[in-house]
């Protein structure tokens, strides 16, 4: 039986690259079919490979030490260390196949694997200072554009675990905030049997902060980034407190064996072996800590400054300072470290640490930039028989993914903070000693961040003219948009892909150095240098590829599926895909059917007649 079917394949509503096309009716495919592919149409994405050769750039905070043109009016941060961020590796697409915009939890899923989402995600992920988030969109001109903003947050408790110097069974509470009433909060709950803990949050904080960026006066929102209350209790009795600000590695580096106390914030004696003794309770622990207070013999309050060494290290004393206040349970008090960002003159700002004790401040700690360089995670020692509350921020008290409900952008003030300062550039290659760069104010760029630089190659996003981006928002996050320009150029070419159809009996093979594989491919388009979105599929020479089943099989669907050079599911399709294919009866074998009937047919007659005049010679000679 002849067959000829020609088949409109649509892929509405499904993945351009993998669907599934149903029948009106079941069709019967018999054998020494055929199918081939007559035409199509496919919508394709720019591409970007991005390796250890393409991925790095940088964002600088301020000046950082940079001389600098000191504009009237403009003033200079100095204490931020440049972020260096790396994309992650990997194909990604420009355009995207779901959404508009990029870190908007309402409308991205952060499942589109494009440069914008690339760019967006690892800018939030990556990014020392998480108080400021990044989000983006697409323009449209299929460009993108991003923007930082100030994450809204909300002091609370914090996700405090057990140290690792500390005891495992430490009770640790969390109250929820009562809208309108009372802050969140943690409660370290005292235990006879513990014998004293140490209490690490579970995620970091930052110091690029100011604690007035919060409003004033907010029962359920205060402005607490690092607060502890500590009650009224009858013979109460403080054997050791301390708590206060670490860096991450002072508690992550931790090592059973080979302990080095002085690298630990809360560091252990040693025995005479040099082994930790671990059975002397918190009442031994050492107070390590870079930003700290402490309540020592008498129940006096004093605060602690210390350096941070070149390699990495907590090092001596810079200040400590005796506070008038006393801890001794008959009267409440309330402990807190207040981080902000203040002008020190012009054109200066400075980050500093206000240290106090009921409201009152009794010491103020100065920053420089190796504060800031960091991770850094909440901390307490505590050996009392206390129940200890605790208020403050960390990375989950942070609100992400919302730019409509920013409290402003990285470089405008809100409510009176000062974090206006700050101004930022994102640089995308090398950058020469000597260059000036208009940042405002006008820096010059010095050796130091010149080889902070020095491996930056995100080409992709060069500029004709300079190669970085300067962010200074006026009035809204949204009004601070800064396009990010697309290096058509560094665009690798768009991959080649097949064209298989999976459920009909066909046989094409897919072969490499390593292994082949048994595939279902009957068409290849191989891509030409241009890089037009909207691809024509127009085979110059159509190939029938020959179907193996030796019965009449029914079809009621069938599913397709686009891959790559490695027999994957391509990726690079959006939109629709329509591919128009033809199923027929394999024209030669019916030729050589045909043929083989009429010789039959001959024989036959010839056999007949063959045999008749046999028949009739006999008769002859008899």
């Amino acid at each position: 039986m002849n067959t000829d079917r020609e088949i409109l394949c649509v892929s509405t509503g499904q993945n351009p690259n993998s669907f599934q096309v149903k029948f009106p009716k079941n069709i019967a495919i018999h054998p020494n079919s055929e199918i081939a592919l007559i035409k199509g149409r496919t919508n394709q994405n720019y591409a970007r490979q991005f390796d250890a050769t393409n991925s790095q750039f940088v964002l600088l905070w301020g000046q950082y030490n940079m001389e600098n043109a000191k504009t009237a009016g403009l003033t200079e941060c100095t204490f931020l260390t440049p972020d260096i961020i790396t994309l992650e590796e990997g194909i990604w697409n420009l355009k995207s196949i779901s959404g508009s915009s990029a870190g908007d939890s309402t409308q991205n899923s952060f499942t589109d694997r494009t440069i914008l989402n690339n760019l967006v995600d690892s800018l939030n992920e990556q990014s020392l200072y998480f108080n400021w988030q990044w989000a983006g969109e697409y323009t449209a001109t299929d460009a993108i554009s991003i923007f930082p903003y100030n994450c809204p947050h909300i002091p609370a408790g914090v996700s405090f675990v057990p140290g690792l110097s500390g005891d495992s069974t430490l009770d640790i509470q969390t109250d929820a905030q009562v809208v309108g009433v009372s802050a969140g909060k943690n409660r370290f709950v005292p235990n006879a049997s513990v014998g004293g803990y140490t209490a690490v949050t579970n995620e970091k904080c930052t110091l690029a902060y100011s604690y007035d960026i919060l409003p004033a006066g907010v029962v359920d929102v205060p402005r607490f980034w690092h607060y502890v209350s500590l009650p009224v209790i009858g013979g109460s009795n403080v054997v050791r407190f301390f708590g206060g600000v670490i860096l991450a590695h002072q508690e992550t580096n931790k090592q059973p064996s080979g302990y080095v106390p002085s690298l630990d914030w809360c560091g252990i004696p040693l025995d005479a072996e040099g082994s930790p003794i671990l059975n002397g309770g918190a009442g031994q622990f050492l107070n390590q800590m870079p930003i700290s207070y402490e309540i020592r013999a008498g129940g006096v309050i004093y605060f602690i400054f210390r350096d941070i060494n070149a390699d990495g290290t907590v090092g001596d004393v810079i200040t400590e300072v005796e506070t008038p206040d006393i801890y001794d349970g008959t009267v409440a008090k309330t402990i807190q470290l207040r981080p902000k960002i203040v002008p020190a003159g012009t054109p200066e700002t400075t980050s500093v640490i206000e240290c106090l004790v009921g409201g009152t401040t009794r010491a103020t700690f100065i920053l420089d930039a190796k504060y800031h360089k960091y991770e850094l995670k909440h901390a307490m020692c505590n050996d009392t028989n206390v129940l200890v509350e605790f208020i403050g921020i960390d990375e989950s008290n942070y609100i992400k993914n919302t730019p409509a409900d920013t409290l402003g952008p990285i470089d405008r003030p809100t409510s009176g903070a000062i974090l206006g300062n700050i101004n930022m550039g994102m640089f995308t290659s090398t950058i020469p000693v000597g260059t000036e760069l208009n940042l405002r104010p006008d820096t010059t760029c010095n050796i130091d961040f010149n080889e902070i630089t020095r491996n930056v190659n995100t080409r992709i996003f060069e500029r004709d003219s300079v190669a970085y981006y300067f962010f200074n928002g006026q009035s809204s996050a949204q009004g601070a948009q800064v396009a990010i320009e697309l290096n058509i150029d560094n665009l690798i070419a768009i991959p080649d892909y097949h064209i298989c159809v999976e459920n009909i009996p066909l046989e094409s093979f897919h072969c490499n150095g390593i292994v082949g594989q048994t595939t279902y491919r009957i068409f290849s388009h191989y891509q030409a240098d241009t890089l037009t979105l909207t691809d024509s599929v127009e085979p110059f020479n159509i190939i029938y590829h020959k179907l193996h089943n030796k019965q009449t099989m029914m079809l009621d669907h069938l599913r397709i599926r686009v891959t790559d050079n490695e027999n994957r599911t391509y990726e690079s399709l959006i939109n629709t895909t329509i591919l128009n294919l033809h199923i027929r009866t394999n024209p030669h074998s019916m030729i050589q059917a045909l043929t083989g009937a009429i010789a039959n047919s001959a024989n036959k007659k010839e056999t007949v007649d063959n045999t008749e005049r046999i028949q009739r010679a006999s008769e002859f000679v008899f």
